[in-house]
């Protein structure tokens, strides 16, 4: 059975904040929390670098990442799938050179962080 998570954690110090103006104060709590509960996910970084690329087929990456993806593209690294998109019949399935190369190049970068 999966654990129900229904609460996010902050600081305890933000309470304080957060009561004097909610409105401002809320966001960073709200952010904070959600950013600590993304970083206990057990995630795989092929994963990962699969959904990248997905969101570049469908241009729904940060411009940080959509500027990374751009220059592998300019420089011919990466091969993009105009047709299909990634896809095999009705499953996303990039090349596996794509994904070895978009997992080391946000590594490089510092764009995924690597659990031990």
């Amino acid at each position: 059975m999966e654990t129900e998570h229904k609460y996010i954690q902050f600081p305890l110090f933000w309470l304080a904040e957060i009561a004097k103006n909610p409105k401002i104060n809320i966001d960073p709590a709200i952010c904070y929390g959600v950013r600590k509960y993304a970083l206990l996910q057990q995630y795989e970084l092929k994963n990962v670098a699969k959904q990248v690329l997905y969101d570049s087929y469908h241009n729904k990456l940060t411009e940080e990442l959509f500027q990374i993806i751009q220059t592998l593209y300019d420089n011919e690294e990466l091969t993009k799938d105009e047709d299909y998109k990634g896809f095999i019949g009705n499953e996303f399935d990039p090349i596996e050179t794509d994904l070895l190369l978009v997992t080391t190049r946000c590594i490089q970068l510092k764009l995924f962080w690597v659990s031990n």
